[in-house]
């Protein structure tokens, strides 16, 4: 007779769904690294082209180019608040993931940790039977003597 754990389809069940939270938890940090990159790479090419406008600035030029480069940092920088927003967003959505992972592994460790309570108590009550044969089997010689 072998070890047979009564609650093994719930804890195969937290265990697909503890499987399941890591992944979309992994997705949701992709999704986060590539606004977050796009957000870095937006503001390295809005810093660029201010440090660009703010040098010319100093030698002089026309207005027609300070109006086209005032409406392209104001581009960029609704671009960057939009990025920034679209990054914030994907932030919150990867903390919930990482939350709802944490639960289903703490959920998928409580069943885990009572199937081992149950096999352990399995064990014992083997043991146990198996000592009371062996000392059965020591009456019996004993008394057969």
């Amino acid at each position: 007779m072998s070890f047979q754990f009564s609650l093994k389809k719930l804890l195969e069940m937290k265990e697909n769904a503890r499987v399941s939270a890591e992944e979309e938890y992994s997705r949701s940090v992709t999704k986060f690294e590539e606004k977050a990159t796009h957000l870095y790479h937006l503001l390295k090419r809005k810093e660029e082209a201010e440090a660009f406008y703010g040098e010319k600035m100093k030698h002089g030029m026309p207005i027609h180019e300070l109006q086209t480069a005032e409406s392209s940092l104001m581009l960029l920088h609704q671009d960057v608040m939009k990025a920034k927003v679209s990054a914030d967003h994907a932030r919150v959505l990867m903390n919930s993931k990482k939350n709802e992972m944490q639960y289903a592994f703490i959920e998928y460790k409580k069943y885990e940790r009572i199937r081992e309570q149950k096999r352990r108590e399995y064990e014992y009550g083997l043991k146990k039977e198996e000592e009371k044969i062996m000392d059965e089997i020591s009456i019996q010689k004993y008394a057969a003597r």
